[in-house]
């Protein structure tokens, strides 16, 4: 009790809602930040999630409401910048990119086969 008397600095941490918004989204929103706001992201979890804001961590719910957030708004408008640096590129830039996709991503060496009728 004397180390919480004093005050630790973690403390005003968990007072700072610019350090709480950081936390969430370096442990729950992760690699999808650039598609889905805090806001969001909290608020597909509440209309989905039926648990306490202290289990989000360790279920798998949270994380893929999450996901499915980051689906929906990637679907509805922000691949299109994608596409559009994909238009942009030159015809070599595109063939390197898409052969390090193919080499790093199971999936897309997959769906690439699948279409290409290799599988």
């Amino acid at each position: 009790m004397a180390y919480l008397d004093g005050n630790p600095t973690f403390v005003e941490k968990l007072k700072d809602q610019s350090a709480i918004d950081t936390a969430f989204v370096r442990e729950m929103i992760g690699q999808y930040h650039t598609l889905v706001t805090v806001d969001e992201a909290r608020q597909a979890i509440r209309s989905s999630v039926p648990s306490d804001p202290y289990e989000w961590v360790t279920g798998s719910a949270a994380k893929s409401a999450i996901k499915e957030k980051a689906d929906h708004n990637y679907l509805s408008g922000a691949n299109q910048q994608l596409l559009d640096r994909i238009d942009d590129m030159q015809p070599q830039q595109a063939k390197d990119y898409l052969k390090r996709l193919v080499q790093d991503k199971l999936d897309v060496g997959v769906q690439m086969m699948d279409s290409e009728g290799m599988l």
